[in-house]
Formats: structure tokens, sequence, C-alpha cells
């Protein structure tokens, strides 16, 4: 596996039922940051026709390789410096996986929400479903797996919770755990490149809210807080009420 440590070469190979040409392509050349993520690709899903009309505009192919002393000499000659912005580790990765028809969770800490609410409920779901957990406690993972089916790569404690990150069948992480661990987990999950739901309240201050955010942000990843009323069919019609006042202004409320 690469790592931050070291520039790796990799090769890229373009076939030719893709462009259409006699021979195959080979590009070398050294990365590390923002394409870390470039040799897991299997094939190029939705960036593959912008990629390879780039190339084709750029190369001309032949059986000779493509070579470059370095990185940067590779950047500069084709006009990768710009484009490598798009080609970042999480937005690239993702976007070369299968498509799915259900998003994947993961719930970090399984305590009463996670357990009586959140789990039963995912079995309801159209859109998403729960593949992973994150627990402190080994007790739990058996009945867990046994009970939704959950594959033994997809388990996870506090201290391996990074590795999420290399699990293409989690795309979300819904952190379920006491508000002041809210800002270390939605932080090292957004460093993941997985989406966040974060359960309300966001956090205890000010400042961990905005390292929350800061991190998505960061990492280019969305961040969703807990707060579901606001989207409850009755709800929208008493601050529909409230709003435009149908009734007259209110003059007391009980609640």
């Amino acid at each position: 596996m690469f790592t931050n440590e070291h520039h790796t070469t990799f090769e890229v190979w373009v076939s030719k039922k893709w462009l259409g040409y006699q021979y195959f392509a080979c590009i070398w050349c050294f990365i590390h940051e923002e394409i870390l993520y470039f040799w897991q690709i299997r094939n190029f899903k939705q960036i593959k026709n912008d990629f390879l009309n780039f190339l084709e505009t750029e190369f001309y192919f032949n059986q000779n390789n493509l070579k470059m002393k370095n990185r940067r000499d590779f950047l500069k000659s084709t006009g990768l410096i710009a484009a490598s912005a798009v080609f970042s580790p999480h937005v690239l990765l993702k976007a070369t996986q299968p498509q799915k028809t259900k998003l994947g969770i993961a719930l970090v800490g399984l305590g009463y929400y996670s357990t009586d609410l959140i789990a039963p409920a995912l079995l309801k779901t159209e859109h998403c479903e729960l593949k992973g957990i994150v627990t402190g406690t080994p007790s739990k993972v058996e009945i867990w797996k046994n009970k939704y089916g959950l594959a033994d790569k997809n388990i996870y404690d506090y201290n391996n919770y990074d590795q999420i990150a290399n699990n293409p069948d989690i795309d979300i992480i819904y952190v379920i755990l006491p508000p002041s661990m809210h800002r270390e987990f939605t932080v090292r999950g957004a460093a993941t490149g997985k989406h966040i739901f974060c359960e309300k309240p966001m956090a205890p201050s000010v400042a961990d809210c905005q390292a929350m955010i800061d991190a998505c942000n960061k990492n280019k990843v969305k961040l969703s807080i807990g707060y579901r009323c606001q989207h409850d069919p009755n709800l929208q019609q008493v601050m529909k009420v409230a709003k435009e006042r149908p009734f007259g202004k209110p003059k007391m409320i009980n609640s």
C-alpha cells in the first residue's frame, strides 16, 4: 500500500477499446498527496471520458512509452497542474467506484439510540442501509453481526476507525456518541473521505462546531446534524401557520 512518506511510480494503461487507437498508452509519473489513491483504480467510470479526451488532445499515442523525469515535469508538460486539483484522492476514488442503489452507513457508538432506533429503522430505508459499526465494546460485535449480517471487514473499534477510508462499502459515517466526542470522530471521519451524519447537539462549544465544519469542507464531504423536526410534515404545517398567520397574530404559545 502507498504511504504519504513515499513518492511512488505507477502506470496508467488506457484500453484501446476506449481510445480506438491501435496501441495502448503507458504513462509513467511520480505521485504523492493529491493522487495517492490512483493505484486503486480499476476503471475510470465517471471521469474516464473527460480524462481520455484530455489524453487524446495532448498526446500522440504510439508504441513508445511516455517517460517523465519527475512529477512536476509531467504536470508542466501536460497541463495537469490545473487538472490535478480535480483528481483529489477521495473525489477520484469515489468517482471510479461502481454506482450503488443504497448508501452504506457505519454507526459510530452502539448505545440506546443506535440499538433501539437507528439500526432497526435502517432495515426499512429505501436509499441507505447499515453496512458497518464502530464500537468500543467487543461483546457487542457478534450480536450486531448476527442480527444485521455485517461482514467482518466492516467492524471497527475506536482505534482502527480511520481505516474506514479504505472501505468502499461505507459511504456515510453516523456519529452517535456523547456530544463531547462529536468533534474528534467527525474530524477523523471527514479525513477518511466519508460523508458525516452527527447526532444533536452538534458539540459543546462553537469552536468544536467550527472545527467539524472546517474538517468536512477541507475533505470535501458533507456534514449533517440530526435535527429532523423541520422535515416533519406536521411541524412544517405549524411553521407555515406561524409564518403566514392565517388566524391573526399569536396571543399565546403553550408547549
